[in-house]
């Protein structure tokens, strides 16, 4: 039995990451699938099987590495891949090139019970971040209010007939009241537009002309 734990694990392709997030715990691993677009599916085992080469120390610690016509296909994991003593460990590599997934644009991670296609995509397992637990609910004395409203549907006679209550939809109230700044700057604002007008009234010519003093004319002797 070969317990096998992928916490974060990143898929790489020749040093480009193909997959990332992935989550998987195995509990007795009989092979890996690894799909490479133009490369094709890598069957992994730690056990021999019809058609697979040894590779020497692929699986090292967090990391299983291995390689096909010339590519270097790695999976890394936060923690170790293998649980007990034993960290390193040899694997037998067969390459597919028949075998085509449903989304051959991607690489993918997979695992099952078979060296033979079809091979299995398990869906990789959410990210564990802590306890997620959810607070209670706050008792109902602490709750608000809940106003209702009840609405009567009238018979075909014009009769009332069953009435059914709802809770209403409170919408908050908008406040009419501004903050003490707001209404500071208001009060400036009002105040510089009233100088304003006061200083353009005085400025401008009055509507009514000056009054004229009538002089009579000068009486000769």
């Amino acid at each position: 039995m070969v317990p096998v734990t992928i916490q974060r694990g990143v898929l790489t392709v020749d040093g480009w990451t193909g997959k990332a997030d992935l989550n998987y715990t195995i509990m007795d691993l009989k092979y890996i699938y690894l799909w490479a677009p133009g490369i094709g599916t890598v069957v992994v085992s730690s056990d021999p099987f019809p058609g697979a080469q040894i590779q020497g120390n692929a699986i090292d610690g967090h990391t299983l590495t291995v390689n096909v016509e010339g590519h270097t296909l790695q999976l890394t994991s936060e923690h170790n891949l293998l649980s007990g003593k034993e960290l390193v460990k040899a694997a037998y590599v067969l390459l597919d090139t028949a075998y085509v997934p449903d989304s051959p644009q991607y690489p993918q991670f997979g695992y099952g019970t078979s060296p033979k296609a079809p091979y299995a995509w398990p869906a990789s397992l959410a990210n564990y971040t802590g306890d997620v637990s959810r607070a209670p609910p706050l008792p109902k004395s602490l709750l608000p209010p809940l106003k209702t409203q009840t609405t009567c549907a009238t018979k075909p006679d014009g009769t009332k007939g069953d009435c059914t209550a709802a809770p209403m939809v409170m919408y908050p109230v908008k406040e009419s009241r501004n903050s003490e700044k707001d209404l500071e700057k208001e009060k400036k604002k009002a105040a510089t537009e009233e100088a304003k007008k006061e200083k353009k009234a005085a400025a401008a010519p009055s509507a009514t002309p000056p009054p004229t003093t009538a002089t009579s004319p000068n009486k000769t002797q």
